[in-house]
């Protein structure tokens, strides 16, 4: 643990592990996710818990009983991509799908959390086999052993899992254990925040260079290898589509929790000044949970009908929504990584604020400090500039460049390390998200916010009042 981590939260994690050492092993496995969910929501500058990762494998290995088979990979496909939980919307899924496609036959999968049966059928146009979920009586125990023998059928394991899943972690620990020649390779597609792999990790692939940046408080032994996010270059736009005027829709779209305001960083004066500048545009947001997100209420009040707020789409549909639009703005203050270069290569202008959070593209060079920098930047972004990012984009997003990034990493043992300029992350010296499944509140209370707290229990009262409805038509009916 780094010295700018709270030496309160230092004391509260070493209380927390230590009651986790005492419990029965399934119930320190499922505290151990509501940890890895508690430090996922807070970057309090605590990244990788790796002597639990070890305290978990060796007393899961203790217990089991029984003998594992190796398979002879040479009559079998010799690699297997691990899931926690894939979507129709967002850049996650997506990446591990284009990183599956570049391989010259289709991988298998393993699904670690049970699966709508639409996600079963896109995966399949990805992945030879697909294995998913446990059944529902089953132990955590049980669970782990049914990702063990999977595990052990493969040679070569590319890990694409949530931060909080410690089943799939200790499986692969364990497969390592049984299997010696097995290598686990990590996409760390959630790379701004605390994870779960560090431990058993061979190869750890970066996207970003804040990425570069936690990863070095990590602890790893990996050989660590930039692969950069795979993007679609094959459109070619003119530099003339390019083009903005008032008038024109503006566009943004991303997960609900990366427009929430944090740390005095907030999107909305930048909207508020763009519909104030272009008064004949209308802008429209995707990815807004409106009843939840009160952070949008007061700008939707105040532009009515000229801000469109709507919910998160379908990768296919979004395409489709947002083809009439003109001018991207990158969501704030998290960027959308995928989605801010992948707009741009559609032919539309792109820019928005800087973020903490960067190094995800270059496409980052058109974002700026300020609202006012940001509209200058619109009028002074000319066909140079746009040739420019679009031969850097290439360089770092293309097909050709991640897949060869990719496959020399996995076959050939080379790793791609570049020079960043590196954004150091900034620690929170509190908790201000608390997962609602969290059992140690009690002890949370001393090194968290007030705010943190009051959505903590408005949720709990919120889920108590539906389940007591809920329960009392279930009574009613019976």
């Amino acid at each position: 643990m780094q010295s700018t981590v709270n030496p309160k939260i230092v004391e509260f994690i070493d209380y927390y592990k230590a009651e986790i050492y005492r419990l029965p092993l399934d119930k320190a496995l499922e505290q151990a996710e509501q940890l890895g969910l508690l430090l996922r929501a807070n970057e309090v500058g605590i990244y990788s818990l790796n002597e639990l990762e070890t305290f978990l494998i060796d007393n899961v290995f203790a217990e089991l009983s029984m003998n594992y088979d190796v398979i002879d990979n040479s009559r079998h496909n010799e690699i297997i991509f691990i899931a926690t939980e894939l979507y129709h919307t967002g850049g996650h899924t997506r990446l591990m799908e284009r990183l599956a496609s570049f391989l010259d036959t289709k991988p298998d999968l393993l699904i670690t959390k049970k699966t709508i049966e639409s996600i079963i059928k896109r995966e399949e146009d990805f992945f030879s086999s697909i294995h998913h979920g446990c059944v529902d009586c089953c132990t955590v125990v049980e669970k782990i052993s049914f990702f063990l023998t999977v595990i052990l059928q493969y040679n070569i394991i590319i890990l694409n899992t949530h931060p909080e899943d410690i089943y799939a972690i200790v499986a692969c620990g364990l497969a390592k254990k049984i299997k010696k020649d097995i290598k686990i390779h990590f996409v760390n597609h959630a790379d701004h925040t605390f994870s779960y792999g560090s431990s058993i990790s061979d190869v750890w692939f970066e996207i970003s260079s804040y990425g570069v940046a936690v990863d070095a408080m990590r602890g790893l032994k990996a050989r660590k290898c930039f692969l950069g996010i795979p993007i679609d270059t094959s459109k070619k736009n003119s530099e003339s589509s390019y083009k903005f005027e008032n008038g024109d829709l503006i566009l943004s779209a991303a997960s609900p929790s990366k427009y929430e305001p944090t740390n005095q960083q907030s999107i909305m004066p930048l909207v508020s000044a763009l519909l104030d500048k272009y008064d004949k545009s209308n802008f429209k947001i995707i990815g807004v949970n409106f009843l939840t997100n009160y952070w949008w209420w007061a700008i939707k009040l105040k532009y009515w009908n000229r801000l469109t707020l709507s919910k998160s789409l379908a990768y296919e549909e979004y395409i489709k929504v947002t083809s009439a639009a003109k001018l991207y703005i990158d969501s704030h203050p998290f960027p959308g990584g995928t989605a801010f270069a992948e707009q741009f290569l559609q032919g539309r202008l792109c820019v928005g604020l800087n973020s903490t959070y960067n190094g995800y593209t270059p496409l980052e060079s058109f974002k700026k400090d300020s609202v006012d920098a940001v509209l200058r930047e619109i009028e002074l972004i000319n066909d140079k500039k746009i040739i420019d990012i679009k031969n850097k984009i290439e360089i770092k997003h293309g097909f050709t460049s991640v897949r060869a990034r990719f496959l020399d990493a996995i076959f050939n043992d080379v790793y791609t390390k570049e020079d960043f300029l590196l954004s150091f992350p900034k620690v929170k010296f509190a908790f201000e998200k608390i997962p609602v499944q969290i059992d140690q509140t009690s002890k949370i209370r001393r090194i968290s916010t007030k705010k943190a707290f009051c959505f903590f229990y408005l949720k709990k009262i919120i889920f108590n009042i539906f389940f007591g409805l809920r329960h009392c038509k279930v009574f009613s009916k019976k």
